[in-house]
C-alpha cells in the first residue's frame, strides 16, 4: 500500500494574507468606530491571528479525516476476501492485497514487481497480455477467464480489471473459479453420459410424470422427446409397474426384467434399474429409470465383438487378442519347426505429444501410426496395440533372419514422413525390438521380454553415444535421435542385419552409377574342341571391396527385386559388345546370358528384350541364353510362356546344368534348343568312377542323336597341340580350364584364337 497522504500546510505569508483577506470583509460588515491607530493595528493583529489558528484547526481536521478514511481503505483492501492487484501497462503487479498472495501462494513481497503471465499456462499468457490491452484502452470493465499455473498447481482464475483513475495502473479482482469450473466439468460429463448413453434413461418426478429422456430412449421406444415430457410412465404400460411403486415406498431402488410396450404396439423385454432420490434445495422426489431393451442387445452384440479383439481407438488387435494369437503362431512354429519373430515398436518421446498438442492429437497420431504399421506387414502377420505408445508385430513363417529386418527397416522407413495431426506436423521416430522364435524364446512373455531389452540396449547405446565428448558422436547421436532403429535380441544379428541392408543400398547404388562390368568366359564344343560362344559372368566393381562375383550378391538382388533390372543391363551390355565385335569381324559366334527363373518369372521379359535389341541394334542371333535345367521344372505359366516365345523370337537357348535332371525333355519338341552345357559335376576332379565315364559317354551319344552340341566351360587338352575328335571325355588331370576374361582380354584371346 501507498503511505498516507499528508496535507499541504499553507506558508506563513499565505496564511497572513487569507487571514487579512478575511478580516477585512469582516470589518466591512462590523461598521466599528475608528479608534486610535495603535488600538486598530492591535486589534487588527489579534484577529488575522485568531483566523490563522482557525484555519490551521480546520485543515488539522480534514486532514485527520483523510487519514482515518486512507486506514480504512487500506484494510479494506488488505483484509478483503477477494484477491486485488493493481497492474501496470506491462502486466506487472504494482499492489497486491493478503487474498491474491494467498491465492497464488506465493509470499507478497516476491510478487510486487513481477510479471503476472508468468504465473499463467503457456497457452494463456498472450490472451492474458490482449486482456490488459483491452482494459487500458478504456473501454470499461473487462472480464476474463484464465488459467494459472504455480508450484505444479493449477487454478481456474476470473479477472475483472478496469482502468485506475490516474490511468497509469489496471486495478483487477481476481476470484479463484476452480470449484465452479470442476462443477461444470461434472455436469458437463454427467450431460453427455445422460446423451450419448446406449442405456435408456428416463427422468421422473416423485408422481411418475416424465421430465427428461435421452435419445436412447426415443429410438429404442419410437416415442419423439416432445411426445415423452410431461406424459405418465404408464404410457409404457409396463408389466411391473404396480410392484415397482410397490417397492419404491419401502426402498430407494429396484431393480428386474420388465415388459413394456413400444409406440407401434410391439412388446419388447427389458433389464430395468431405479433409483429414487431426494432434490435437497428444491424438495420434492426424483426418479432415474434406465433399462436396456433386450432386443437391442442383439444389434450390440457385434460391436462387443470386435472391442473383445481389437483396440477401439486404432482397429488393431488388442492385448488378449495379441497373447492369444501369439500363443498360436509360437505353436505352430514349434510343431512345423519354423521361425516366427516379435517386433515391439516404442515410440520415441510419444509423451511431449500428448503434452504438448493435447490429448486428441496423440490420438490422431497413434491411428496414423498403426495404418503405417499395417502396411509394412502381409496378411498373415499381426498387428496389436501393446499399450500407450508401444505396438506388437507378430512376423509369422520366416524364411530366414533377414526377412523380418527387412520389416523393420519398412517400418523405420514409414517414420521419416510427418505425423499430420488436424493443423500440426510433427516429426516421430520409433526403436525397435526383435526377439526370434525358437532362438530368443518359445513363450510368449520370453519373446516379449527379449524384444523389450534389445529396444533398452539400443536406447542405452544412444544415451552412451551422447555421452561422449567428441564431434562426430555428437553429430551421429543427433542423426540417431531423428531417425528409427531396429534392434536384434541376438547382438551380432543386429550387426548382421545392418550389413545387409548397407551393402543392399550400395548395389541399388551401383546400378545407378553404372558399377557393373561383364566378363567374358569361352564355351567349347567337346566334340569339335572349338570356341562356340562366350558366357557372359557379371562382375561388380565395388569402390571399397573390389570386384565382386554374381554369387556374392544375386540372391540377395533378388531378395530386394533389383534382379530383373540387373539382369536387364546385363543383356543390354551383351547386346552392346556384341554389335563392337561384330563391327570389328572378330568372330565369337554368340553371347550367352543366363536367364534366372526370376526374369523368366517377368510378363514383360519379351517386350523388354525386344527395346534392346532395337536400342543397340543387335541381331538376335549374336545372342543365345542359358536355362537352368531345374527351369523347367517350373508350373508357372508365365515362364512356360516366355520361353515358347523365345523360341519363336529365334534366339537360341542352352539348357545349363543338363544331366542333372531330365525335366527339359517335355518341351524339347516345342523348344528351339541349340546346346547341352554339361553339367560342372561331370568334369570336376574326382568324378572318374566306371559309372560316371558310362554316362558321359551316353550324354554325348545322346546330344548327337537330338542334333544337340554339347558344350563345356572346359575343353580336355592332350599332348599335342591339334585338337582331337572323341566320344569320351578326356582324363580329368589333363583338362585345360579356360578363366572368364573382360572384353579386352576376350577380344585377344579371339584374335590368337581365330578357327582354321
Amino acid at each position: 500500500m501507498k503511505k498516507p497522504v499528508k496535507s499541504t500546510k499553507l506558508s506563513g505569508k499565505m496564511l497572513r494574507r487569507r487571514a487579512e483577506a478575511q478580516l477585512k470583509t469582516q470589518t466591512k460588515n462590523s461598521q466599528t468606530v475608528p479608534s486610535d491607530y495603535a488600538a486598530k493595528k492591535m486589534l487588527h493583529e489579534l484577529q488575522v491571528h485568531q483566523i490563522e489558528l482557525e484555519m490551521q484547526n480546520e485543515e488539522l481536521r480534514q486532514a485527520r479525516i483523510t487519514e482515518r478514511l486512507h486506514y480504512r481503505y487500506t484494510e479494506l483492501f488488505e483484509f478483503a476476501p477477494i484477491a486485488y492487484f493493481s497492474f501496470d501497462l506491462h502486466g506487472g503487479i504494482n499492489q497486491i492485497n493478503l487474498r491474491g498472495a494467498s491465492l497464488l501462494g506465493i509470499e507478497r513481497a516476491n510478487l510486487v514487481g513481477k510479471q503476472f503471465s508468468n504465473y499463467l499456462t503457456a497457452q494463456d499468457r498472450g490472451n492474458f497480455n490482449g486482456f490488459l490491452a483491452k482494459a487500458f484502452a478504456g473501454d470499461g470493465i473487462q472480464s476474463f477467464e484464465v488459467l494459472a499455473e504455480v508450484g505444479g498447481n493449477k487454478r481456474w482464475l476470473n479477472i475483472e480489471a478496469n482502468i485506475g483513475i490516474t490511468e497509469t495502473d489496471c486495478l483487477a479482482a481476481v476470484i479463484d473459479i476452480t470449484d465452479r469450473k470442476l462443477a461444470d466439468e461434472k455436469l458437463k460429463l454427467a450431460a453427455n453420459i445422460f446423451t450419448h448413453s446406449l442405456e435408456c434413461i428416463i427422468i421422473s418426478d416423485q408422481n411418475g410424470y416424465i421430465l427428461e429422456a435421452n435419445k436412447a430412449c426415443c429410438d429404442t421406444t419410437g416415442y419423439s422427446k416432445e411426445e415423452l415430457l410431461q406424459s405418465h410412465v404408464s404410457i409404457f404400460e409396463g408389466s411391473e409397474h404396480e410392484n415397482i411403486e410397490a417397492a419404491l415406498e419401502k426402498n430407494i431402488s429396484w431393480q428386474g426384467d420388465m415388459a413394456y410396450r413400444t409406440k407401434n404396439g410391439e412388446i419388447h423385454y427389458a433389464w430395468t434399474e431405479i433409483y429414487a432420490f431426494e432434490l435437497e434445495e428444491k424438495g420434492g422426489i426424483r426418479r432415474i429409470s434406465s433399462f436396456i431393451d433386450l432386443n437391442q442387445s442383439k444389434r450390440v452384440e457385434p460391436k462387443i465383438q470386435f472391442l473383445s479383439k481389437y483396440d477401439p481407438l486404432t482397429g488393431v488387435f488388442n492385448r488378449i487378442a495379441l497373447f492369444n494369437r501369439l500363443e498360436e503362431v509360437i505353436a505352430r512354429a514349434t510343431v512345423n519347426q519354423g521361425m516366427m519373430a516379435v517386433l515391439l515398436v516404442d515410440i520415441n518421446s510419444f509423451k511431449t505429444i500428448n503434452e504438448r498438442y493435447g490429448q486428441n492429437a496423440g490420438d490422431m497420431a497413434l491411428q496414423q501410426i498403426a495404418e503405417r504399421l499395417k502396411s509394412c506387414v502381409s496378411e498373415k502377420d499381426t498387428v496389436a496395440r501393446f499399450g500407450g505408445d508401444e505396438f506388437v508385430i507378430i512376423v509369422d513363417e520366416l524364411a530366414n533372419e533377414q526377412d523380418v529386418a527387412d520389416v523393420a527397416q519398412n517400418i523405420a522407413t514409414q517414420f521419416e514422413s510427418n505425423v499430420e495431426m488436424g493443423h500440426s506436423s510433427v516429426h516421430l521416430s520409433a526403436t525397435i525390438g526383435i526377439a526370434l522364435c525358437p532362438d530368443d524364446g518359445t513363450d510368449k512373455d520370453t519373446l516379449l521380454g527379449n524384444a523389450e531389452k534389445a529396444i533398452q540396449r539400443g536406447k542405452s547405446r544412444l544415451k552412451s553415444t551422447r555421452n561422449s565428448d567428441s564431434a562426430a558422436s555428437l553429430k551421429r547421436s543427433k542423426q540417431s535421435a531423428n531417425a528409427s532403429t531396429y534392434h536384434f535380441y541376438t547382438k551380432k544379428l543386429t550387426q548382421y542385419s545392418r550389413q545387409q541392408v548397407k551393402f543392399t543400398k550400395a548395389l541399388k547404388q551401383a546400378l545407378a552409377q553404372d558399377q557393373f562390368e561383364l566378363y567374358y568366359q569361352p564355351q567349347y564344343d567337346l566334340s569339335k574342341r572349338q570356341i562356340v560362344a562366350l558366357e557372359a559372368l557379371l562382375c561388380w566393381n565395388h569402390p571399397q571391396r573390389g570386384a565382386l562375383h554374381s554369387d556374392s550378391f544375386i540372391s540377395l538382388a533378388e531378395h530386394y527385386g533389383l534382379a530383373v533390372p540387373i539382369g536387364l543391363m546385363m543383356i543390354r551390355k551383351a547386346a552392346l559388345q556384341a554389335v563392337i565385335w561384330q563391327k570389328a569381324a572378330i568372330n565369337f559366334e554368340r553371347i550367352a546370358i543366363n536367364l534366372t527363373d526370376v526374369q523368366l518369372s517377368q510378363v514383360s521379359l519379351i517386350g523388354d528384350l525386344q527395346t534392346i535389341l532395337l536400342e543397340t541394334k543387335c541381331s538376335r542371333e549374336w545372342l543365345e541364353f542359358e536355362i537352368d535345367e531345374v527351369i523347367f521344372k517350373s508350373d508357372n505359366p508365365t515362364v512356360y510362356e516366355n520361353l515358347i516365345n523365345l523360341s519363336k523370337m529365334g534366339i537360341a537357348l542352352t539348357v545349363d546344368k543338363f544331366a542333372a535332371d531330365r525335366p527339359l525333355f517335355r518341351l524339347f519338341e516345342q523348344l528351339t534348343i541349340d546346346k547341352f552345357k554339361i553339367s560342372p559335376h561331370f568334369t570336376k576332379e574326382g568324378y572318374v568312377d566306371f559309372v560316371s565315364h558310362a554316362l558321359q559317354d551316353g550324354l554325348l551319344v545322346l546330344s548327337r542323336s537330338l542334333g544337340v552340341t554339347v558344350v563345356s566351360d572346359t575343353l580336355a587338352g592332350n599332348t599335342d597341340d591339334e585338337p582331337t575328335i572323341s566320344n569320351k571325355f578326356e582324363p580329368v588331370g589333363q583338362q585345360l580350364h579356360s578363366k572368364a576374361m573382360n572384353a579386352s582380354e576376350i577380344t585377344f584371346y579371339l584374335r590368337c584364337h581365330k578357327r582354321k
